[in-house]
């Protein structure tokens, strides 16, 4: 899966950003905000003949959900 960055975004939500650089990205227990940059898009060994591209997992409450019901919306994590 190349080198993979997890970010709990509190309120149940845990997002998984595969196929990024090896020592691209931010480092554990780093704060991440909207906007910043975690890393450098590589290829994703067992996805290769895809070309460079970034694998997406979304997960509330432990469960896999459809990242594309949530991209461009804004989530209240503030819980």
């Amino acid at each position: 899966w190349g080198t993979v960055v997890t970010i709990d975004h509190n309120n149940g939500f845990v997002a998984k950003y595969f196929g990024l650089r090896k020592n691209s990205t931010v480092n554990p227990g780093d704060e991440v905000k909207t906007g910043h940059k975690i890393g450098i898009l590589d290829e994703i060994p067992i996805e290769s003949a895809d070309g460079f591209h970034l694998h997406l997992e979304l997960y509330k409450d432990g469960k896999v959900i459809s990242p594309s019901d949530y991209l461009g919306k804004k989530v209240d994590i503030s819980e």
